[in-house]
């Protein structure tokens, strides 16, 4: 509900309508692509009867949508990003139809107001999941987990997030280097650092 908020929030103030403007970078098509296995697993498992894992899917979605996609997007929304926006109204929008089922009246709330092309959620076809990059999910999963391990380590320390580093020294080759390599950007934005170095020994 925060992140529908928010959305509605930035969309009003730099008054920009949800368009077909595709994503800009590789936080738009992660967020794009985790939408779509959770549309994949939500599918899977109603199809099964199994309405408690297909809440937690969606649940697990939400909140990697606010705290991860929204947060490190902020400055695009306030920027007035049609890309960000309109990757947060896509993602909006299906799970609204995705909690159809589970919250019929809240998601027909958020449906009405982010698009009302139908009637009511209740009309509308079950989202079908678009095409992923599993690359990506991998990567950017990588990369959370090194953020995790990185501001625990900060906190060990006693060193606080606002503080800025020379550098963090990584413990990672292989296909995980190249993982934070690719989304270097954000690792250093999330532990405030100005570099990254990799060893291949913890030692």
């Amino acid at each position: 509900w925060n992140t529908y908020g928010f959305y509605v929030l930035y969309a009003n103030v730099n008054g920009i309508e949800p368009g077909d403007a595709p994503p800009a970078n590789d936080l738009d098509r992660w967020a794009l692509s985790r939408l779509a296995a959770t549309v994949e697993t939500v599918t899977e498992r109603l199809d099964a009867y199994d309405a408690t894992r297909a809440g937690h899917a969606i649940a697990a979605f939400v909140d990697e949508l606010s705290n991860w996609y929204v947060r490190r997007s902020r400055a695009r929304f306030w920027d007035g990003d049609p890309a960000a926006i309109g990757t947060l109204h896509t993602c909006l929008v299906t799970v609204s139809k995705l909690l159809a089922p589970f919250c019929p009246f809240v998601a027909d709330e958020i449906y009405d107001n982010l698009d009302g092309s139908e009637p009511s959620v209740h009309l509308c076809d079950f989202p079908e999941a678009g095409p992923r990059d599993a690359e990506l999910e991998v990567a950017m999963a990588v990369v959370r987990e090194s953020v995790r391990l990185g501001l625990a380590a900060r906190g060990q320390a006693k060193l606080g997030v606002r503080q800025p580093l020379r550098a963090a020294v990584v413990v990672a080759a292989g296909a995980e280097r190249a993982a934070i390599e690719r989304l270097e950007d954000i690792v250093k934005a999330e532990l405030n650092v100005k570099e990254l170095r990799f060893v291949s020994q913890a030692d």
